[in-house]
């Protein structure tokens, strides 16, 4: 019978551990970031100092609303069709145009 799960490799394992010294406040306000990005504490630090991006969790359900917004026009596009009736094609390309922006400048946040 094989294994289900295969051993991580040592060098993907997080084993090294790194203190630092914080003031209540600094330690308050990382906190609050890390919540506001659905992160733990260790994550969010990680991330920072590595340089990567921790996106807001409101950002990321931003732009999955504005994805479904752009699946229900496109949905309504070929309903029009469907039903033989002639979709506005440049409205509903405006509006597909303003929801790809929209998502493109919460990335550039």
């Amino acid at each position: 019978m094989s294994k289900l799960f295969k051993k991580m490799p040592i060098e993907a394992k997080k084993i090294s551990r790194l203190e630092i010294r914080l003031t209540a406040i600094d330690a308050a306000k990382i906190s609050a970031s890390a919540v506001m990005r659905n992160l733990s504490m260790s994550d969010f630090m990680r991330r920072a100092a590595l340089g990567r991006r921790a996106d807001v969790y409101f950002e990321t359900e931003i732009v999955v609303s504005l994805r479904e917004v752009a699946q229900s026009i496109q949905a309504i596009h070929a309903a029009f069709v469907k039903h033989g009736i002639p979709p506005p094609e440049t409205k509903i390309g405006e509006l597909l145009d303003i929801a790809r922006d929209a998502m493109l400048q919460l990335q550039n946040l």
